[in-house]
């Protein structure tokens, strides 16, 4: 016998709404996968449970029982990654020991690693605890998260005494509660020592590895002071390239003409005006962007335009001619939680930021020896990426030369990847989809 929440049961019903539409063909099964924020593979077995047990199938027969997930060691792996392999010296502050670095060590079970640089496991030293599966944690109501049980969840399972100073905590969970069908991936407090991470209504009930490491970065830079904007909230700024920007939260960065990067931003770039474009210089950002890429919204574009090389000319009014002096454009409006376009209808100065001299490391109760910190059981609920915002980011695919002129394509969509010719790339395909 299960009992459900009224979220869980308004979401079910809601779920059904959509299987009864494509049932009738009023729409498709395609069409109420994307309006669910499910896979196409998700959907047929959703329709299975529904014509076998009706909206009782549609409810989370996990509720109630240890849930059999847990973060897998390619995410933490693609979030250790670049902290073995890149930050280890980065000369971004002085440690007290005089040396300089940072080291992020992701504790999730005794067959975590530990110790980044040796490999060494957390053994007998990990307190990660398995938790029952919930379909929804929390509360949300206007605007507002509720985090009471949260902290229930980190005062039965977190040592405040002996790691709070030093740990920041996080529980994967399946979905945010009272946030409808909008998969919000996260939730976080700016500075805090505390997020959620909560993809169970995104890719296979988990995410990809790409999504969980991005959006693990991405909620911690929250806690480490980041914004979606940097220092600001303004998001999808073509030139602020951090995990932090939904443009590149579970798509990461373009390096090197390929996505996948997580990173926050290294570097300070120029503003871009958005009443005074130069086409020409793109983001003009100098030898130190050489290899990078970004992507924007086209003013009522349904999808992001992905750029290779963002030194490289750039077609910010996206009317062919990538030439162009003085333009005006709006390059920084998105979609909203329900993946429907937003145009902001202001031009703005856009500005750049460097994240990692920013890092605040002391947020929430982190270094907060003696009395445990209090923290507020309530937050405003900031906006965060959904699974209906993340579909409308272009996903570059790769391109093969499989002969002179001739390309293999894989997927539907196709951006000039290849070689360049006589030393450039043709005047109409680098930075723009054909």
């Amino acid at each position: 016998m299960f009992s459900y929440t009224q979220a869980a049961m308004e979401r079910a019903m809601k779920v059904q709404e959509v299987i009864l539409r494509a049932m009738a063909k009023k729409i498709t099964w395609w069409q109420a996968a994307e309006i669910i924020g499910i896979s196409d593979r998700q959907m047929r077995r959703w329709r299975e449970r529904y014509e076998g047990f009706g909206v009782r199938g549609l409810l989370d027969r996990r509720r109630g029982k240890p849930s059999p997930k847990r973060v897998a060691m390619a995410v933490v792996e693609k979030v250790l990654g670049p902290y073995r392999e890149k930050y280890f010296d980065l000369n971004v502050r002085q440690n007290p020991d005089g040396t300089t670095g940072i080291r992020l060590h992701v504790e999730c079970g005794a067959d975590c690693v530990m110790n980044p640089l040796t490999g060494e496991l957390w053994g007998a030293h990990s307190q990660a605890h398995s938790l029952v599966h919930t379909d929804d944690l929390g509360t949300s109501s206007g605007g507002v998260y509720d985090w009471t049980a949260f902290q229930s969840i980190e005062s039965a399972k977190f040592s405040p005494s002996a790691r709070a100073p030093v740990f920041h905590y996080v529980v994967w969970a399946h979905n945010l509660g009272g946030l409808d069908f909008h998969s919000k991936s996260g939730i976080s407090g700016v500075p805090a020592s505390d997020f959620i991470v909560s993809l169970g209504l995104w890719y296979d009930h988990v995410g990809t590895t790409l999504q969980q490491a991005g959006t693990f970065m991405h909620e911690l830079g929250h806690n480490l002071s980041l914004r979606h904007g940097g220092s600001d909230d303004i998001n999808y700024k073509p030139n602020y390239l951090s995990v932090m920007n939904y443009l590149f939260q579970t798509n990461g960065l373009i390096i090197g003409g390929a996505p996948g990067d997580l990173d926050y931003s290294r570097f300070l770039l120029p503003n871009l005006n958005e009443n005074n474009l130069d086409e020409n210089v793109g983001l003009n950002g100098g030898a130190g962007l050489s290899t990078y890429g970004t992507a924007f919204y086209c003013a009522g574009a349904a999808m992001t335009a992905p750029i290779v090389n963002a030194n490289r000319p750039i077609d910010w009014n996206c009317n062919g001619d990538n030439n162009e002096i003085d333009v005006s454009a709006e390059i920084n409006s998105g979609v909203d939680a329900s993946g429907a376009y937003q145009n902001d209808a202001s031009l703005d100065t856009l500005t750049s930021f460097n994240d990692w001299p920013h890092l605040v490391y002391n947020g929430g109760a982190i270094g907060a020896l003696g009395l445990a910190a209090s923290f507020p059981t309530q937050t405003a609920s900031q906006q965060e990426l959904t699974q209906e915002m993340d579909s409308h980011l272009t996903k570059l695919l790769g391109v093969a030369v499989a002969g002179s002129g001739t390309l293999e394509i894989c997927g539907t969509q196709i951006f000039y990847l290849g070689p360049e010719i006589n030393g450039s790339l043709p005047p109409d395909k680098g930075p723009r989809g054909f």
